[in-house]
């Protein structure tokens, strides 16, 4: 496939979001009003959960709730972190090297003091999942140093916003990636107490010990319950194992039925299902009752309605990624508003985590390709030599090469003669 070399392919990045961390979210009330949160400061655009991040989205007047995840140090400050641990795809280490995905472990911020872990870098190094992200040094903050920045912004701009925190933690790693559920809640809630933020603060967890600590000892803090599988459909048997009514239940959307949300209704909750993909799936929680839907992917209606008019105006082609969870009906409406190509991900993990191609991702490269899409389709995610660029290539118009040319860039030392030396070696004429 040949492209116009004058073309900007750009990948869209949401940050309409609600209540969970690891997806965007896009909240649709039953009163008609959305709550548009920026997911980790919306990653997007700058480096997660930091304060430049925050500050950042500020400025996009719709948003109203800053999303952001918490751990804690050795010396007990709450710092902005979505992981317990350095994370590896984004952390830049004192000495200027990235952390390895096998050092992880040797990284483990509850272990650090705050003077020690502030050595890392967390913007330097790009997310591969977010070509867009501005970069730039920046380090993990604390929380307090996050809400003082955010509320001098808001009261010089005659805003106040919400936040909407997740405690991380999880049984069996107390003392280890974080302290005990009563001792996390007690420096969150002191922190937020202290800032006088507490009537504007969700908090959540996948976790029931800290929502149980929430609610005995700080019933008028709003707590979200994330739960998932198969039984987080019966509202009534998770609201049981947790002992009270939170503000928010928030399961998994295919287990979710009408008993399950009259369950939630019936009991002063509000029921936000999580990943949600498709209009069909939308239009039937909605029919449902549902308060609000959780999506991880961009919500189409977003980008036809705000969006594309300005790229087909200005010639830029919205790049959108399709994953081997990505169903039918997303692939199809995905290619009918696009141009340019579709970045099929071969898999779910993130870029240069894996090489190779699996008989599991040969059979999705065929299932695409037997779908006849209008737009051709490149391969993206390891494709990191001749072999697997021919399996990629075998059922798309392509391949993307990212980790692997990088690598071999940083390690060059002719780098034009390295580079058609890759080059050749990829398309096996080597």
């Amino acid at each position: 496939m040949k492209l116009r070399s004058t073309t900007i392919l750009l990948i869209m990045l949401v940050i309409v979001i609600l209540t969970s961390c690891s997806t965007t979210k896009y909240t649709m009330t039953t009163t008609n009003t959305i709550d548009y949160q920026a997911h980790r400061g919306g990653r997007g655009l700058m480096p997660e959960n930091t304060i430049p991040a925050m500050l950042s989205v500020m400025d996009n007047n719709k948003v109203t709730t800053l999303e952001m995840d918490l751990a804690i140090t050795k010396d007990k400050q709450v710092v902005v972190s979505h992981d317990p641990v350095l994370n590896p795809i984004i952390t830049t280490k004192p000495d200027g090297t990235f952390i390895k995905a096998n050092e992880v472990n040797d990284n483990i911020i509850y272990q650090m003091n705050y003077d020690q872990l502030q050595k890392f870098d967390v913007g330097l190094k790009l997310h591969p999942g977010f070509t867009q992200q501005k970069k730039l040094a920046v380090v993990i903050p604390t929380l307090s140093n996050l809400v003082d920045s955010v509320e001098l912004k808001g009261s010089m701009m005659g805003r106040k916003m919400m936040y909407n925190i997740e405690i991380k933690s999880l049984e069996g790693k107390d003392i280890v990636e974080h302290p005990a559920p009563d001792e996390f809640v007690e420096l969150v809630v002191n922190l937020i107490q202290q800032k006088n933020i507490s009537n504007r603060t969700t908090i959540q967890s996948f976790d029931i010990r800290p929502l149980k600590v929430l609610h005995q000892k700080y019933p008028t803090i709003q707590t979200a319950y994330l739960v998932f599988g198969k039984e987080c459909g019966d509202a009534q048997k998770q609201i049981q194992l947790l002992g009270f009514t939170p503000t928010i239940y928030s399961p998994e959307y295919k287990y979710v039925t009408k008993e399950t949300v009259d369950y939630c209704h019936a009991h002063q909750m509000k029921i936000i299902p999580w990943t949600v993909n498709t209009k069909k799936e939308i239009d039937a929680l909605i029919a449902l009752g549902v308060d609000g839907l959780i999506l991880p992917d961009l919500p189409m209606v977003e980008y036809e309605a705000s969006y594309r008019e300005i790229f087909e105006k200005y010639g830029l082609y919205n790049i959108m990624l399709i994953t081997p969870q990505t169903n039918d009906e997303r692939i199809r409406h995905i290619d009918s508003v696009s141009k340019g190509f579709i970045y099929m991900v071969s898999s779910a993990s993130t870029t240069g985590a894996k090489t190779g191609i699996s008989s599991d991702q040969e059979v999705y490269f065929s299932r695409i390709a037997s779908m006849n899409l209008k737009n051709p389709r490149l391969i993206g995610f390891g494709i990191s030599d001749h072999e697997s660029f021919l399996k990629a290539s075998k059922n798309a118009s392509g391949a993307i090469i990212g980790s692997a040319f990088v690598k071999m860039i940083s390690q060059a030392k002719d780098l034009p003669a390295e580079i058609i030396n890759f080059v050749q070696s990829i398309k096996g004429k080597k």
